[in-house]
């Protein structure tokens, strides 16, 4: 009885990670399950935590694929480990793509406002022939970092980053199954652009 219930669990496990990574894409890259499907067009993850609580084991929000796989956190407005897999329909996906790009974030002059030694979030996206990175702790103290003498870039990058935030967790599908697997760094490819300290 036991055996034949831990080749259901174990079946069970194989079948939701073959919906994040299809069986074509070969060994996953670093050992990281998430990344043997390729680049995700839409992904937001906590690099490190910094000093934080947390140490420095990335955490994943929110990663979604052309094709509409969407792997996410339990509570994907929070930092967590524990992912769902699922997936985004064709249609909405597209309303997504639309929407995202209507924030303005793809115009941005300003992409990444960091503190040393402080938490690295980011938003990567990568679709319809264009490409953007956002690097922020999401900390809004008023007299941490550039929150202190906030510019105008600074402004429109946190107005930008809860649009697409908001967006991508408002657009990911309600009926997803536990992923028996953790997140872990994700590959250079995930990172569209460099983070290079804005003004």
């Amino acid at each position: 009885m036991q055996i034949g219930t831990t080749r259901r669990t174990a079946t069970a496990a194989l079948l939701l990670l073959s919906m994040a990574v299809p069986a074509s894409a070969g060994p996953a890259a670093d050992g990281n399950p998430l990344v043997g499907g390729g680049t995700p067009i839409i992904a937001i993850w906590q690099e490190s935590a910094g000093f934080g609580p947390n140490g420095w084991e990335p955490c994943l929000r929110a990663a979604v694929w052309a094709d509409g796989r969407a792997v996410f956190g339990k509570d994907p407005k929070a930092w967590g480990r524990d992912l769902l897999v699922g997936r985004i329909a064709a249609p909405r996906l597209a309303q997504l793509r639309r929407e995202v790009r209507a924030t303005g974030v793809f115009a941005l002059k300003g992409t990444a406002y960091l503190v040393p030694d402080a938490e690295v979030d980011c938003v990567s996206l990568q679709f319809d022939g264009m490409k953007q990175t956002l690097y922020w702790d999401e900390c809004e103290s008023p007299t941490y970092g550039a929150n202190s003498r906030p510019t105008p870039n600074y402004l429109a990058l946190k107005k930008a980053w809860r649009a697409v935030n908001q967006l991508v967790v408002e657009a990911l599908p309600r009926q997803a199954a536990p992923l028996p697997a953790r997140f872990r760094q994700p590959p250079r490819s995930w990172y569209a652009k460099r983070a290079i300290q804005s003004n």
